[in-house]
C-alpha cells in the first residue's frame, strides 16, 4: 500500500538516484519523532509483531481474518489503526494513481522482467494492480485487510487478476509458484522487523528460482511519520535490506535510494 503523502509528488521530481555499489548511498537511520507517541505505537507495533510471530515459529496457522483481527483489536486499545483513514483515502485518490503510473512504478520496474505469473503482496486499494496487471499476463494479489481484498477482488473480476485475502509471512501457494514478486510501498505496514523478514523468506519460497522480486518502500522521514501518525509504521533502513534480502534466500540484491524513497530488487536463488 502506498505511503506517499500529499507531498510526495514534489519531493520524487527531480530526483537524484543512488545506484548499488556507489559510495554515495545515503545511509538511513529511524528518527525519533515525538518519542513518547512513537514509543507507544512502536510498542503497540511490537506486540502486535510477537503475537503473530510466536504463532508463525510454532507452526500455528490462522486464518488471515484473524491476524488482521488482532492488529485491529490491539490498535483499538493503543489508539491506532494498521491504515489510518486519511492515508488510504490518499491511497485510493488519483493524485497516488498518477504517481503510481508515471513515476514511481516506471522507476522500480525499469529493466525487470515480470514474466508470465506475477505475485503482488499488499496492494491496498489496487492502484498498483491496476499498473501491473498491464505487465503481466497473470497477477495474483494477497491482502491481509479482508474489505480491501474483497473491493479489489469485486472491481478487477474478469480480469487477470485473482485477489486473495492472506498473510504474506504465510502465504497459500506452493513452492515455486511464480515467475516474479512485487511488494510495493507495504513493508512498513508490517509491525516488526521480524516479521518483515519472515514476509521476505516467504515470497522467496513461492518464488521460481531465479525469480525476481521488485519493491519500493518510503524512507524514515517526518513528513511521512505524519502522513502515518496513528497507523502501523516499521520503517526499513536501505543500509540493511540487501543483506536481508539475502538472508531471506535472494542473491543479487540491489537497493537504490531516490530522494525520500528506496526500491529493490533480488532473485530467488537456485
Amino acid at each position: 500500500m502506498g505511503s506517499g503523502g500529499p507531498g510526495s509528488r514534489r519531493k520524487y521530481q527531480g530526483r537524484q538516484l543512488y545506484r548499488c555499489g556507489s559510495s554515495q548511498r545515503r545511509r538511513h537511520r529511524e528518527r525519533a519523532v515525538d518519542g513518547g507517541q512513537h514509543a507507544r505505537l512502536d510498542r503497540g507495533c511490537v506486540a502486535v509483531g510477537l503475537r503473530v510471530q510466536l504463532e508463525h515459529e510454532s507452526g500455528t496457522r490462522r486464518p488471515a481474518s484473524s491476524a488482521a483481527g488482532a492488529a485491529r483489536r490491539l490498535g483499538g486499545e493503543l489508539g491506532w489503526d494498521p491504515v489510518n483513514k486519511a492515508h488510504l483515502e490518499f491511497c485510493s485518490s488519483p493524485e497516488w494513481a498518477r504517481l503510481v503510473e508515471h513515476e514511481l512504478l516506471p522507476w522500480v520496474l525499469d529493466g525487470c522482467e515480470l514474466g508470465d505469473d506475477l505475485l503482488e503482496v499488499g496492494p491496498g486499494p489496487g492502484l498498483t494492480t491496476d499498473v501491473l496487471r498491464r505487465k503481466a499476463a497473470r497477477v495474483t494479489a494477497v491482502e491481509l485487510d479482508l474489505g480491501l481484498a474483497a473491493e479489489l477482488g469485486s472491481r478487477l473480476a474478469g480480469s487477470n487478476v485473482s485477489v486473495i485475502a492472506g498473510d504474506v509471512t504465510r502465504l497459500p501457494f506452493p513452492a515455486a509458484r511464480f515467475s516474479s514478486a512485487a511488494c510495493l510501498t507495504m513493508l512498513h505496514h508490517i509491525p516488526s522487523s521480524g516479521l518483515q523478514d519472515a514476509a521476505l523468506a516467504e515470497i522467496a519460497r513461492v518464488l521460481r528460482p531465479g525469480g525476481l522480486l521488485m519493491g519500493s518502500d518510503g524512507l524514515d522521514t517526518p513528513a511521512r511519520r505524519e502522513v502515518h501518525h496513528g497507523d502501523v509504521f516499521v520503517p526499513v533502513d536501505p543500509g540493511t535490506l540487501a543483506p536481508r534480502l539475502r538472508a531471506a534466500g535472494f542473491t543479487r540484491a540491489c537497493v537504490d535510494v531516490a530522494g525520500d524513497r528506496l526500491k529493490f530488487a533480488a532473485a530467488k536463488g537456485q
